[in-house]
């Protein structure tokens, strides 16, 4: 009886380095090989909107806010990708991080001149 693969665990990374890390048991990672090694040149005519998908292995997304993150590889068929295939990041704009900072700077400052003014 074959025992079922152990999901891979993502972990997105940022500062020196940014990236995405794969990391997975022996079992998990040969499984994986095998399912790259495994292409099959006659999937190249696809006539999906994404290229021919090779593997899809089961992940722990590296985002606790984002609910059923995947890992895919697909073969490149020499076909552009429908839609933007590169992404921005989720992070905040920085016109209201700033806004955000602003506000909970003069916010402490209030609390702080009301409690210098309560004690007085």
């Amino acid at each position: 009886m074959n025992s079922p693969v152990p999901n891979l665990q993502l972990h997105a990374y940022s500062g020196r380095e940014n990236g995405l890390m794969v990391v997975g048991d022996e079992d998990a990672l040969k499984a994986l090989g095998k399912q790259l090694l495994a292409v099959d040149a006659t999937s190249r005519h696809s006539s999906s909107e994404f290229p021919p998908l090779v593997a899809k292995p089961g992940t722990n997304g590296p985002y606790k806010d984002v609910d059923g993150f995947q890992l895919t590889f697909h073969l490149d068929v020499g076909q552009p990708i429908k839609g933007n295939g590169i992404q921005a990041r989720r992070n905040m704009p920085p016109l209201l991080l700033l806004a955000v900072a602003v506000c909970a700077i003069v916010g402490a400052a209030t609390i702080a001149r009301w409690l210098i003014s309560y004690a007085n």
